[in-house]
């Protein structure tokens, strides 16, 4: 009946160790076999003959009775076991997507940061309007070695100089700049609030693999009173540290994995790639 089940119903005890299920096959076979080895005489030889006697017929409806016992309450063991392990397996779904909210926060508060370093460094941003206002190409190799510095550590896919027209000044690829229409609304944001801006995920025509920008304005004389003259866009590809953030599981499953989506219309846009079929971000 265990076995059947699939449940440990009775060999929850310290002293005995579970019985194979070949071990009570054997002990199945066995059985019958002893049944059935006198065919005339007993259980079998009664059945065969047709005379059952009343002490007979209670003894076999008690058995029947005790086998539908047994079988109703291995339906409603499994059952039971079933809906708790359920419940389990939710509490640590919601666990797990807790953490990867937490970790996606986390990421974005550190790239929000490096943006915020840049728009409060008076010496950058001073360093940067005079450098609008007189391009010089001396100053302007100290700037792109700041963005290059930014771009290795940080691991930036690219960081460039916009100025207050949103015209690209410099940029460490050197390629030319076609910003997503999010990214020219984020800008303007950025003047406006006087403080850094991130983007949603987004995905640049001609461009194969999704990416953030991150904003950071620049204020003559640093800080955040004087008249905002440019500002520097930090653009990372997804797939760079926020894709594997996302798809890690921190245990070892077969089919678990973590989608961040988003309404599109009727439609639910994947932003990343599913586990098991490549390049389907924003596809």
């Amino acid at each position: 009946v265990e076995y059947v089940s699939g449940q440990p119903i009775l060999y929850r005890f310290a002293q005995y160790t579970r019985m194979a299920v070949h071990t009570a096959g054997a002990f199945l076979v066995v059985s019958m076999g002893i049944l059935m080895s006198r065919p005339d005489r007993g259980v079998v030889g009664a059945l065969r003959s047709g005379r059952i006697s009343r002490e007979d017929r209670a003894v076999y409806a008690a058995m029947g009775l005790l086998f539908l016992v047994v079988l109703a309450g291995g339906c409603w063991f499994f059952h039971s076991q079933e809906q708790h392990v359920r419940r389990a397996v939710e509490a640590d779904l919601v666990t797990v997507a807790r953490f990867k909210v937490a970790q996606i926060v986390q990421w974005r508060a550190e790239r929000q940061g490096d943006a915020g370093v840049l728009m409060e460094s008076a010496f950058f941003g001073e360093g940067v309007a005079e450098w609008l206002t007189n391009p010089q190409t001396e100053a302007g190799d100290k700037i792109l070695a700041r963005f290059r510095s930014l771009q290795e550590y940080c691991k930036y896919d690219d960081v460039l100089l916009v100025d207050g027209q949103g015209h690209v000044r410099l940029s460490v690829s050197g390629r030319p700049a076609a910003f997503h229409e999010d990214t020219a609304k984020a800008l303007a944001v950025a003047f406006r609030t006087r403080r850094p801006v991130m983007t949603d995920l987004q995905l640049t025509p001609g461009d194969s693999v999704p990416h953030i920008v991150l904003i950071a304005p620049l204020f003559a004389g640093g800080g955040t009173t004087n008249e905002a003259t440019c500002a520097v866009i930090l653009q990372q590809q997804a797939r760079q540290f926020l894709y594997p953030l996302i798809r890690s599981w921190p245990t070892a499953s077969r089919s678990a994995e973590t989608q961040l989506v988003r309404r599109d219309g009727d439609d639910v846009l994947f932003l990343n790639d599913a586990r098991h079929s490549e390049n389907s971000a924003f596809r």
